[in-house]
């Protein structure tokens, strides 16, 4: 949050949520947006941190 109260959230955090929310993959997200996974996890975990909640549950691909 900065002084005047309002949380510091971009139209860039926006379209990073967007775009994750609608493949549900950060992978495949992150290929959209032409970023690596690792960032685009690194900008989400920041989203997460402004806004103080998850917004994705996350979980392991298990190989069979």
């Amino acid at each position: 949050m900065n002084q005047s109260g309002y949380l510091d959230i971009s139209i860039y955090h926006i379209k990073l949520f967007l775009i994750l929310a609608r493949t549900r993959s950060f992978s495949r997200a992150a290929e959209q947006l032409y970023i690596s996974q690792p960032t685009l996890t690194r900008r989400i975990q920041t989203l997460e941190e402004l806004i103080g909640m998850k917004l994705f549950l996350r979980e392991k691909r298990r190989w069979s």
